[in-house]
């Protein structure tokens, strides 16, 4: 048994079986994952194996992702596909993958790590739930008399000049992932999601990408992955998926601040409640913390608060410490201060990435309540950029 190490170009196929294996659900991966599971030579160190005997038998998958929200953009790595072949399990292979690609992350200068997955299980690395998205969730009761004159509906079909229009209008948001060329090409194509166009003057001026499946009562869900554009668009675009794709029910997930369409997501909603989006590890408390420097200073403007002060974080059990300094600017330093907020990896990520604000979380000192001037983060993703 040899590894962890990074997957060699001819062992691909080997990880492929490993992939139709463990999820087969999701087979063939090189179909369905074709956005993540490339092949290509400069994607190769994405992938961490364990290898016997020519075979991949054990694998974690780090697929970059830049998250940004307005002027802030922060280098996350993708943790997915983690699996191991049946007759291996119970041999803390898992273990030894995570052991090889944290120290992966911090020397190819990464912030922080998002992925999907079982609390208790990846809380024992450092993950932890973080992150704050609306839920939306849509009857055909609220959306079939909708009345959108002079706006056409159709399907993505493949076609390039409609793509470019889809990555143009998904540009335009606030939060976003910036996106490589072949992601763009890929992930509207996958199996089993759509995407519909809203035409209006000859134009098309929003797009709505989804994923249906049907639920145990019979009756057709559907996960809006990705939506934009005009508002009476967007509104055409959920009256077509009711009306012409079968759906009685919809999940839309959203970011809480900075985004237009959410009064039209509220126009038409039964009900909606505030969730976490993700399991996040900090690799970078100081780094994380520097270049989220034009959110924090934009949520501390929104608050008018404007006192002084000074908090250090500090990551215990490791060496990360970063002080935020609270002046006419918000500074972040690698000094310390006198005034220290010491808290485990995974309460880090509920101070920093929480639903609420620090104070309502923690029994913070008296000063370290300016903290709640500038947090939460937020750390959105739309659902077609899920590892």
């Amino acid at each position: 048994m040899t590894g962890p190490r990074i997957l060699r170009q001819e062992e691909f196929p080997s990880l492929l079986q490993l992939m139709d294996s463990a999820f087969a659900h999701a087979a063939p991966f090189q179909k369905t994952q074709s956005h993540n599971f490339t092949g290509r030579p400069q994607d190769l160190d994405q992938h961490i194996v364990i290898e016997e005997k020519g075979q991949i038998i054990s694998h974690l998958g780090l697929f970059p992702r830049l998250i940004r929200s307005g002027e802030t953009l922060i280098k996350a790595a993708g943790v997915g596909c983690v699996a191991t072949l049946e007759k291996y399990r119970g041999q803390g292979l898992m273990n030894k993958l995570f052991e090889f690609a944290i120290p992966m992350m911090r020397d190819q200068g990464y912030d922080i790590s998002v992925l999907e997955g079982d609390r208790k299980r990846y809380g024992n690395f450092g993950w932890e739930r973080g992150g704050r998205r609306y839920a939306f969730l849509i009857s055909d009761r609220y959306v079939k008399g909708l009345a959108t004159p002079g706006i056409d509906v159709r399907k993505y079909c493949g076609d390039r000049s409609d793509l470019a229009t889809i990555k143009a209008i998904h540009e335009q948001e606030y939060y976003r992932l910036d996106r490589s060329c072949h992601f763009v090409d890929r992930v509207y194509d996958l199996p089993g999601r759509q995407t519909l166009l809203a035409e209006q003057g000859g134009h098309i001026a929003a797009s709505l990408t989804f994923v249906p499946e049907t639920t145990s009562d019979t009756a057709a869900l559907a996960w809006v992955y990705e939506y934009g554009g005009d508002g009476q668009c967007i509104k055409a675009l959920l009256r077509d998926l009711f009306a012409v794709h079968g759906v009685t029910r919809a999940n839309v997930v959203a970011p809480i601040n900075h985004h237009p369409l959410n009064d039209v997501l509220l126009s038409v909603t039964d009900r909606w409640y505030t969730e976490t989006c993700r399991m996040i590890k900090i690799i970078s408390l100081h780094h994380l913390l520097e270049k989220s420097l034009p959110h924090m200073q934009k949520t501390r403007l929104a608050g008018r608060s404007f006192s002084e002060g000074e908090v250090t974080l500090e990551i215990t059990g490791s060496s990360q410490v970063a002080t935020i300094r609270f002046g006419q600017q918000i500074a972040i330093t690698a000094d310390r201060c006198r005034n220290i907020l010491s808290l485990g990896e995974r309460e880090m990520v509920r101070l920093l990435f929480g639903l609420v604000k620090p104070s309502e979380t923690f029994n913070l000192a008296k000063a370290c309540l300016i903290l709640d001037t500038c947090l939460p983060l937020d750390c959105f993703m739309w659902l077609n950029d899920t590892v």
